[in-house]
Parts: C-alpha cells; structure tokens; sequence
C-alpha cells in the first residue's frame, strides 16, 4: 500500500518538506504556511506535458540491422 505524502520538518534546516511525485518540495520554515502551500501543492497538480514524438531510426541503422540478418 502506498504512503500518503504528508509534511515534515527537517530541524538541520529548520524547513518544512513534503515530497510529491517524487520531488521534495521546501515549504518554508513557518508551520501554519506550510501547511497551506501543501495545500495549494495538492490541490493544483502539474500539467502534464506532451511526449516527445518518437522518430524513425537513422537509415544506417536499418541497413546494418539488414546486413545482421543477411548473415544469419
């Protein structure tokens, strides 16, 4: 079962964090502000951005993938 992301204090920094989608973000030293933008963290998630498109091979590569299965 997977964990809720929740924040933490890291007292070495005196900072709040919370990790989401594998990032940690810095939520400020103050508790109360923290908490608010986690808030605004969870409730605004990222857009999601378009794949990059997928290209054909070089044309080198088909012709020595070709010549491989010649030999075969």
């Amino acid at each position: 079962m997977k964990k809720f992301a929740k924040p933490w204090y890291r007292p070495s920094r005196g900072v709040w964090y919370v990790t989401l989608r594998g990032k940690q973000h810095n939520l400020g030293p103050a508790r109360e502000t923290a908490f608010r933008r986690y808030g605004q963290l969870i409730a605004d998630p990222p857009k999601a951005e378009p794949p990059e498109p997928v290209t054909a091979p070089p044309v080198y590569l088909v012709g020595l993938i070709q010549r491989f299965m010649e030999d075969m």
